[in-house]
C-alpha cells in the first residue's frame, strides 16, 4: 500500500490552502479576548516579564515587551490582520515570536553613567528625546545578565535571532551606541584637561 504525502503548508500560505480545500478557520470565542500569555524570564533566581501579548475585546492583539508597547510598524505586527479572526491566524502570529528575541540595547557598564536609570537623552540642537535608559528587568545575554541598558528611542524592542554575535541589537541601537562612544570619549578628554 502507497505511503500518503504529507501535508507541507507554510504558514503564509494558510489562506490559500484553506480556500482550495474548503476548509473553514475555526473562529475564535468570546471567551478568547482579554486573554493574556506571558513570557517570563528568570535568570539567577530574578524573575521578570520579558513579553506579554493580550488579546483584547475586538480581538486585537497587544504586545508589550519589558513592559513597553511593540510598535505597530514592527514586522510581527504587520505579518497579521489587525483584528484576528481564527484560531489559525492567532496560532501563527505567537509562532512568529519564537524567531525573535529581544534587543539588548548598550547595557555596557561603561555607558550607564552617560543617562541615568529611568531618564532620557535629548539631542543638544533639537532637544527631542534621542534614547532612554530602561530599568532592571533582568534581562541577560549569552547567559550574562544585566541591570540595566540604553535603548534609541527607535528601538524596536524585538529582533531576528542569529547566530552572530551581539546580533541581538536593534539597527537603531547600534547606530545610538556610536553617540555613546562619542560621550564617552568627550567626557574623557575634559577630564584629563581638567587632571593636567
Amino acid at each position: 500500500m502507497p505511503k500518503k504525502k504529507k501535508s507541507s503548508v507554510s504558514s503564509n500560505r494558510k489562506y490559500h490552502y484553506y480556500r482550495k480545500h474548503k476548509i473553514t478557520p475555526k473562529p475564535l470565542q468570546p471567551a478568547a479576548n482579554n486573554s493574556v500569555i506571558i513570557s517570563p524570564q528568570d535568570v539567577n533566581d530574578f524573575t521578570s516579564v520579558k513579553l506579554s501579548i493580550k488579546l483584547r475585546d475586538d480581538f486585537i492583539p497587544q504586545v508589550h515587551v519589558h513592559n513597553k508597547h511593540l510598535p505597530i510598524d514592527h514586522d510581527i505586527c504587520k505579518s497579521v490582520p489587525q483584528t484576528l479572526q481564527s484560531v489559525e491566524q492567532l496560532v501563527g502570529f505567537l509562532q512568529n515570536f519564537s524567531k525573535y528575541e529581544v534587543c539588548t540595547g548598550n547595557f555596557d557598564q561603561e555607558f550607564q553613567d552617560i543617562i541615568p536609570l529611568c531618564s532620557v537623552s535629548t539631542h543638544p540642537k533639537s532637544r527631542e528625546i534621542s534614547a532612554f535608559r530602561e530599568s532592571d528587568m533582568g534581562a541577560s545575554h549569552e547567559n550574562f545578565r544585566y541591570i540595566s541598558t540604553i535603548r534609541s528611542v527607535n528601538c524596536k524592542l524585538l529582533c531576528l535571532k542569529s547566530t552572530k554575535q551581539w546580533s541581538s541589537r536593534w539597527k537603531a541601537c547600534c547606530i545610538y551606541r556610536c553617540s555613546l562612544k562619542s560621550i564617552k570619549s568627550r567626557r574623557e578628554r575634559i577630564k584629563n584637561r581638567k587632571e593636567t
